[in-house]
């Protein structure tokens, strides 16, 4: 479940929420309180793995090919929105 959780957090609360309770459902397993307490929840390690994977691709610390491909889409954006003609507001 750990796996590629950054890439989760944008799915649907429905799917999130199972594998939350599944995650729940594993410390309730483990039936050691003093380990499960000690345990960040699914939840708080997807948020921990996205703002790490934003903190590398913010100082370019990402693999080469991810930091090309963000680059390259922020491009194109910014083109388009310039070509964008903008009409003042008629109220």
């Amino acid at each position: 479940m750990e796996y590629c959780s950054h890439l989760w957090f944008g799915f649907a609360k429905n799917q999130l929420d199972a594998l939350d309770s599944a995650d729940r459902r594993a410390r309730r397993l483990i039936g050691n309180d003093l380990v499960v307490s000690r345990l960040q929840s699914l939840e708080h390690r997807r948020k921990v793995a996205c703002l790490a994977v934003f903190y590398k691709i913010h100082f370019g610390e990402c693999a080469q090919e991810l930091f090309d491909l963000l680059f390259e889409k922020a491009i194109q954006r910014s083109d388009t929105m310039s070509r964008r003609t903008h009409k003042p507001f008629m109220g």
